[in-house]
């Protein structure tokens, strides 16, 4: 069961990472100006660090991805995304208490605001890291049967897009909420 749950948690943090990088490079220009917008950095600096942020979400989601398979990669991946996320979770819970207008989070593929539940996700993203990292040595996606590997993988991609679409799925209902109070009963 712990073997299933560290492959679970490394599985989950390689995917959100991947899919981040993934989104952002489909849309290379959204980061670049959800940076500018927030107004934390310097407007010339927001390409160079956009394209940095992508090119480090790319790459350690690559390192948990063989580290899951090839001993000595996973562990630090998972140290170092945990350390990314928390990161994006100080950031944006400055940025929400900071600017009250709620800048864009600068997510990919989306166009959220920062919000409370923005900055949940990357604790909570931390928080799955940090516990991929504890039981690192128990991961192992390829030592077990294929329907333990295919368990994991099919738990971690529903774990990640769980965790992905929260902040959307949680903006959504207030909005509806307005718009219907706006409309009358």
């Amino acid at each position: 069961m712990v073997s299933l749950l560290a492959t679970v948690a490394a599985a989950a943090v390689a995917m959100t990472l991947l899919a981040s990088a993934a989104g952002h490079t489909r849309r290379p220009g959204e980061l670049t100006s959800a940076l500018r917008s927030q107004g934390v950095l310097p407007a010339r600096l927001a390409g160079p660090v956009a394209t940095t942020v992508i090119a480090v979400e790319a790459a350690l989601g690559l390192a948990v991805t063989f580290g899951l398979v090839l001993a000595g990669l996973l562990a630090p991946g998972l140290v170092a995304a945990a350390v990314l996320f928390a990161a994006y979770a100080a950031y944006t819970e400055y940025l929400r208490r900071a600017r009250q207008d709620a800048p864009p989070c600068g997510c990919a593929g989306g166009d959220l605001a920062v919000s409370g539940w923005v900055v949940g996700r990357a604790a909570a993203l931390a928080g799955v890291a940090g516990l991929g990292w504890l039981l690192a040595p128990s991961a192992d996606l390829a030592a077990g049967p294929i329907v333990d590997a295919s368990t994991a993988l099919f738990a971690a991609a529903t774990f990640a897009c769980l965790l992905w679409q929260l902040p959307a799925a949680m903006a959504q209902p207030a909005a509806a909420t307005t718009a219907r109070g706006a409309a009358g009963p």
